[in-house]
């Protein structure tokens, strides 16, 4: 046994009273919302000779203009203002954003400025410039410091994907928590022969865990993400040892609550009529007890697809999919994204 594990067990034991995964006696009266979105294709409208985002230009294959922007914005906030709870979530994860400026965009919508929305953004090496962001409500939460893993590619320089943001803080002026936000590479050209990506990207992922839970084995750690993977996938489950269940959770160090939603049949977007669950949230073991100061809350872990979100007017393959705002490059004013976003309930 690694000194790893041994001090995972030490801390996960040293909760005492605490039940992995279990009900009982509600001694906490807070909860907070995590969830995580990816809004497909934020772009402006802006060319950036850095990146490849002309297709996402007025005059590129997108069509993209001021118009069709200020309705997708419009749209997300719409979702974002209801998900998870019917004041919308205290921190959100995001995926396939630009830049920093289309985030400021959208916090700035009107069903979003009212929660004073704040920002963590850190640019990628993308081709495509899409990055991860972290954004929160700055009432709940304080950030201390963030920083970018990047997941490497020694064998062939020219592969490049979003970093991993992590971004350590304060919630509610009382407890440390580390969040991380991830966007490992596409199953293009393949799911079985595009997997190393993903499997490099969830060894980066688990050195990071390692380095906070060595230090501090009942740390706080939340990670959030479009995995391009299934829960059940050797990446997920393999690699970064996100356990299923209370028995792998307490010598895997992480627990993820959305093999659960997975086993329903449930997913988060729809491929040739087949639903895969790719956005994914998982926490540390230790917050998967009740005994924790802070902690998951029981079967909380939810996908937001209700009717208005999804292609309920279609057949076949696509019906009930989310209702994205590009198909075949046409844009659709009531579209959000091609991913139903996901979210949690923590308590303390």
């Amino acid at each position: 046994m690694n000194i790893k594990t041994t001090l995972t067990l030490i801390a996960f034991f040293a909760l005492g009273a605490g039940t992995l995964l279990a009900g009982g006696p509600r001694k906490y009266k807070k909860q907070v919302t995590v969830a995580f979105y990816n809004v497909e294709n934020l772009f402006d409208l802006e060319d950036d000779p850095n990146k490849n985002d002309n297709e996402f230009l007025p005059d590129g294959s997108y069509q993209w203009t001021e118009e069709h922007l200020k309705i997708k914005l419009a749209n997300l906030a719409r979702v974002i203002a209801a998900l998870g709870d019917e004041d919308g979530p205290e921190i959100l994860g995001l995926a396939e954003v630009e830049n920093r400026r289309v985030i400021e965009m959208l916090c700035a919508s009107k069903a979003l400025k009212k929660h004073g929305y704040e920002i963590v953004h850190r640019e990628s090496p993308d081709q495509r410039g899409i990055d991860c962001a972290l954004i929160y409500k700055k009432k709940k939460f304080l950030p201390l410091y963030a920083r970018t893993y990047t997941v490497p590619f020694p064998e062939n320089p020219d592969i490049t994907t979003r970093d991993i943001l992590l971004v350590k803080g304060i919630l509610d002026k009382e407890i440390e928590v580390s969040f991380v936000v991830n966007h490992w590479s596409s199953r293009r050209g393949g799911a079985e022969k595009s997997s190393y990506k993903r499997e490099r990207a969830a060894g980066i992922l688990r050195a990071v865990v390692d380095s906070v839970q060595v230090l501090d084995p009942l740390a706080n750690i939340v990670i959030m993400g479009d995995m391009n993977d299934e829960p059940n996938n050797k990446s997920v489950h393999g690699i970064l040892r996100a356990g299923k269940d209370s028995l792998e959770a307490r010598y895997m160090g992480l627990y993820n609550p959305m093999y659960k939603v997975m086993e329903e049949g449930k997913g988060t977007l729809k491929y040739r009529g087949e639903w895969d669950l790719f956005d994914q949230i998982i926490v540390a073991t230790p917050m998967a007890s009740t005994g924790a100061r802070l902690h998951y809350i029981d079967c909380s872990a939810g996908i937001y697809s209700p009717s208005w979100m999804a292609q309920t007017d279609t057949e076949g393959d696509w019906h009930d999919a989310p209702r994205r705002s590009h198909i075949r490059r046409q844009f659709y004013e009531n579209g959000f994204s091609d991913h139903f976003p996901v979210f949690i309930h923590l308590e303390y």
